[in-house]
């Protein structure tokens, strides 16, 4: 099938949401691998009460996958729309993890753990492949024109990130105390934590990672605690 010049297509993957912590006037950029099934899990949990302890897939599909069959997932625009109309400012974080423990947390989850994911299989590396041929799967995301259409776990953090949309960007290792400090209700613990023995030690793979991802490097860390 051939499409045309001017047709459009919509991205298989997960877009650039912010997802809205119910009964406050708090929301957080949801960027996969950073977190996001955790503070899914309060944005529940605010709603609910109910802590929810299943797989992440049930976690993912109560909030949704898109802004419009959701009512936790907001586009940036949608989100300005919304404050207008509650007239109540909107306040927004994301969360900064160091790439080289997002990629290692991707491989570990969706090669070594095969954790499901249909992407995955169809390009046959949901198993126990080489690194080496991990890095080539991401230099092979990386290099789509629009970073819509590259996996979410691959996608760059400054590719979720638009300049001036949040109010603070949280290093993930304080994420716990910058919660407290917001007031924000969660149990504490470590949401779809991988449990693969291996760590990224290679010089010239961690290398890699850096050059292809040195824009994430330069987002600044605004919350000090």
């Amino acid at each position: 099938m051939r499409l045309k010049k001017d047709e459009q297509i919509e991205s298989p993957f997960f877009g650039n949401y912010y997802c809205l912590i119910p009964n406050t006037n708090i929301a957080f950029l949801v960027i996969s691998k950073n977190a996001c099934t955790f503070l899914k899990k309060i944005a529940i949990y605010n709603k609910t009460g109910d802590w929810l302890d299943e797989s992440q897939f049930k976690v993912h599909s109560t909030i949704g996958y898109n802004s419009n069959k959701s009512n936790y997932l907001f586009t940036n625009e949608e989100l300005k729309a919304f404050e207008k109309e509650s007239r109540e400012k909107i306040y927004r974080f994301a969360i900064w993890r160091d790439p080289i423990h997002r990629i290692e947390s991707s491989y570990k989850l969706f090669c070594m753990e095969r954790e499901l994911r249909y992407y995955f299989i169809y390009l046959d590396i949901n198993k126990d492949i080489p690194f080496e041929r991990f890095i080539e799967f991401i230099r092979f995301e990386l290099g789509k024109e629009n970073p819509l259409f590259i996996d979410e776990h691959i996608r760059k953090q400054v590719d979720y990130l638009k300049e001036n949309e949040v109010d603070e960007i949280v290093h993930i290792n304080d994420l716990f105390p910058f919660l407290r400090s917001k007031g924000i209700s969660f149990i504490e613990e470590k949401s779809n934590k991988t449990k693969a023995n291996f760590q990224l030690e290679n010089e010239a793979f961690i290398n890699d990672i850096k050059a292809l991802y040195k824009d994430d490097y330069k987002i600044e860390i605004t919350w000090k605690g």
